[in-house]
């Protein structure tokens, strides 16, 4: 246990403390790739109902830890002594860098340690009311001495800094960092003082947390440690690698009277803007959402362009077939099971608004009255793909879950034909549905919401009459911005409330001193009334400021508030959810080991087509002679050993070798490559003309195409 207490403190020391660190020589400052800025405890003072829950937190600092000795038994004295450490450092006010020298990893590309000295982590911690940097710097030494770590040898030119003698040069202690005093540690770097300022957002007196993440000053380590061209490809797609990367920037703070979140990213449109439609969010859009709707979410997305996000290559552009990507087996599964293709047949009759929200209209206001709604440009079109997934769906279930899973079909006079997922003869409390009503379809987790969501659009009244959205200042954003959310916190906070008033219960007695009961707070949580008098809801606006995304969010400035709503999504509301996911889980594991069958098929298939790409391409070398066997494709480098084997059954590919390609007469029903044994009643089958598909019946194929009826046999394999 002491040697799991000692490596687990040096690890501490060594990563998890790190600040605004800097990499170079001292007076070289190079700015950091990653750096993030907590408050701390202190910022709890800002709401006059967090000061008691600060007030807390204060004695629960000075008190330290202080279970039963029974719960301590197998914890050594130092252990306690990182816990409360730990405790200390994640309730002051700090800040936290990470950098990169080019130089040092550019150098040292294939030397892991080499890399490693190139990283430079530093964090200043600047304490908090009720702790200073000197005592934190005292429970450093103390943990680091009775843990056995490494020694510390004073750095002569910087009073109060020590070196450890560790394999990385780590500098501990306490220095004026920004014009304060901090406990400092700083890993391959000596510490620098760096303004931590994203974008332009501030850091104040009520700053909860700020911060910034620069990928393009990630580009030399990312290059150096990532080799699959692939991962390469997929990060430079989404601005991570590049000569355009993207920055994420976000700022949440609170005065006495509003709260405030700002997040940005920079050169968002360059990577992600096909995904956004320039169209605003309307007020033809919010008058869809009922006036007592108490979470919302209006979003302007291009939904047929969601898939253009995964790479997706069939061919290579000389026409050969090549590995079918995940999104491909993806898109061949689901059409496979659905009868459509999800691109062309629906995604591709979605117009570019989403609206999701919940209220007393459509359930109660909980997870129930969920709704979603997605505008068409196509409403035909989609009532027709829904109708062929039906249909292939049901067919399946039929097949697969004995009939106990349906999708029911069935009319409503206002809102027209709705589907229904029904469980038959299984009490699940759970009717997923969906309707197609004019040019929106309409989902939900029960037949009422959807046909109560439909119907809210004869309605007069909408969430802009809805006192709590326009006291957030929501409707500023319509006509300018891309997307817009709604939470009313005070409706939240009378259903949180009790479970807040325990976990505060919690906070208070573990906040008390065990020599001295009596001193501690005696109400942290205030009343109800109290709670929420003034509480005011948060609404957020998405919108586009250049290339840059931008997200703001206003709402109540005291953090107990904002907790108690949450609160209020009690996990017993995902209970039928649960019960649901558990039992068609069960109803529907054959259909799931269907889809890892397809999945298999489909990716043997396009193997099936590579080896006939690489027996042609041998073939153009060799004067149109066919190779002896597929172990020559392997001598000589046009396959790799692994392509021998069926992903299907694990048996090598059986290959018939048709002589001299040009004269085959037959070429279209001559079998060149196929599978040892059925799988599942099929084979696959490539032919000399390069097509590929699955046999069932041998006797369609002439004598001379030298496929034996032997080669077909039931399936064996117990997948």
């Amino acid at each position: 246990m002491n040697k799991l207490i000692t490596l687990a403190t040096t690890f501490i020391l060594a990563v998890l403390l790190a600040a605004p660190a800097t990499v170079g020589q001292e007076g070289d400052p190079v700015e950091p790739a990653i750096a993030i800025y907590s408050g701390g405890i202190d910022v709890l003072q800002q709401s006059s109902k967090d000061r008691a829950l600060h007030e807390a937190m204060l004695l629960l600092q000075r008190n330290g830890l202080q279970l039963p000795r029974e719960m301590l038994r197998e914890l050594p004295p130092e252990g306690r002594e990182v816990i409360d450490l730990l405790m200390d450092v994640f309730m002051s006010r700090m800040t936290f860098t990470l950098s990169f020298d080019d130089k040092i990893i550019r150098e040292q590309v294939g030397n892991y340690m080499g890399v490693v000295a190139g990283v430079q982590l530093q964090v200043s911690v600047f304490g908090n009311s009720g702790m200073t940097p000197e005592s934190l710097f005292e429970q450093v030494k103390s943990v680091i001495e009775k843990s056995n770590g490494p020694p510390m040898m004073p750095v002569k030119e910087h009073p109060g800094l020590h070196l450890l003698q560790a394999p990385l040069p780590v500098y501990l202690g306490v220095q004026e960092i920004n014009g304060e005093s901090a406990m400092v540690i700083s890993l391959n770097a000596m510490p620098r003082s760096i303004k931590i300022d994203p974008g332009g957002f501030g850091i104040g007196d009520g700053t909860f947390g700020a911060g910034f993440v620069d990928f393009d000053r990630m580009s030399t380590i990312l290059q150096a440690t990532m080799t699959p061209p692939e991962m390469k490809q997929m990060w430079t797609q989404m601005g991570i690698l590049g000569p355009e990367t993207i920055r994420i920037e976000w700022n949440v703070s609170a005065t006495d009277e509003l709260g405030t979140m700002q997040f940005a990213i920079r050169n968002f449109k360059q990577h992600f803007g096909h995904l956004f439609s320039d169209e605003p969010v309307t007020r033809e859009d919010l008058e869809l959402v009922p006036e007592d709707a108490n979470a919302m979410t209006v979003s302007k997305y291009r939904m047929s362009r969601l898939f253009d996000m995964f790479p997706s290559a069939t061919t290579t552009p000389e026409g050969r077939a090549v590995d079918p990507t995940p999104m491909d087996m993806a898109m061949g599964m689901a059409k496979s099971a659905l009868g459509i293709d999800l691109r062309t047949q629906f995604l591709d009759y979605m117009g570019d608004t989403v609206i999701g929200y919940r209220s007393d209209s459509t359930g109660g206001g909980g997870l129930m009255s969920t709704v979603m709604l997605v505008k068409l440009d196509n409403s035909q079109g989609m009532v027709d793909s829904v109708d062929t997934m039906r249909g292939h769906l049901n067919r399946m279930a039929a097949n697969e879950a004995d009939g106990h899973v349906h999708l029911v079909k069935w009319s409503d006079a206002e809102c027209g034909d709705i589907t229904t997922l029904a469980f038959p003869g299984l009490p699940i409390p759970i009717e997923l549905s969906m309707a197609i009503c004019g040019d929106t379809m309409v989902f939900g987790l029960s037949p009422q919401a959807v046909v109560a969501a439909a119907r809210q659009k004869q309605e007069s009244r909408s969430i802009l009459s809805n006192g709590a959205f326009r006291g957030g200042k929501g409707p500023t954003g319509i006509g300018k911005s891309m997307g817009i959310d709604f939470y009313d916190v005070p409706s939240r906070l009378a259903d949180g409330y009790a479970i807040m008033n325990a976990a505060m219960a919690a906070v208070s007695n573990f906040s008390r001193s065990v020599d001295d009961p009596s001193r501690g707070v005696g109400m942290i949580l205030p009343t109800y009334m109290e709670l929420s008098r003034d509480a005011i809801a948060n609404v957020s606006q998405t919108s586009m400021d250049g290339d840059d995304l931008i997200y703001r969010t206003t709402g109540d400035p005291s953090f107990t508030v904002q907790m108690t709503g949450l609160m209020s999504e009690q996990i017993s509301l995902f209970l039928p959810a649960a019960m649901s996911a558990g039992m068609v889980s069960g109803v529907m594991l054959p259909a799931m080991g269907n889809a890892r069958k397809a999945a298999k098929r489909t990716r043997s298939m396009a193997d099936v087509r590579n080896l006939i790409n690489s027996l042609n391409l041998y073939a153009a070398d060799h004067d149109g002679d066919m190779p002896d066997s597929l172990d020559v494709l392997v001598a000589q480098h046009y396959i790799s050993n692994d392509q021998l084997f069926d992903l299907r059954n694990g048996q090598e590919w059986v290959y018939r070798n048709p002589g001299r390609i040009h004269d085959l007469k037959q070429p279209s029903s001559t079998p060149l490559i196929h599978e040892s044994r059925a799988s599942d009643g099929s084979m696959i089958v490539g032919f000399c003309d390069g097509h590929v598909r699955l046999v069932t019946d041998p006797s369609e194929f002439p004598s001379s195409s030298h496929l034996d009826t032997a080669d077909i046999t039931p399936p064996v394999e117990s997948d």
